[in-house]
């Protein structure tokens, strides 16, 4: 990693400069391309007292995949489709 490789902030992402201390850095062996897999919508359908309404999911789902985001679970198990799912296979229009 050089110094000057990116920004701790950007209009995208924020990471924090502690990252990049050299007893943290001194092990990495970072692959040159990593997959992020996303739980927040399954994990917030599991957390007491929160209830999404299916837009509230797509803008959460939209925000995801306009990261970048390789993967989403989208559901819990106990549902077998949702309204989320059914708009996640409409093709989207990239902005």
């Amino acid at each position: 990693m050089s110094d000057g490789a990116f920004s701790t902030l950007t209009d995208q992402y924020w990471v924090t400069e502690l990252n990049r201390l050299p007893e943290v850095t001194r092990e990495f062996e970072l692959p040159a391309r990593v997959r992020v897999h996303d739980v927040t919508l399954r994990e917030a359908e599991q957390a007491p007292h929160v209830v999404l309404r299916p837009e509230e999911k797509l803008r959460i789902y939209e925000a995801l995949d306009d990261m970048g985001v390789y993967s989403v679970d989208t559901t819990t198990a106990c549902f077998a489709e949702d309204a989320l799912v059914g708009a996640i296979r409409r093709p989207r229009s990239r902005k």
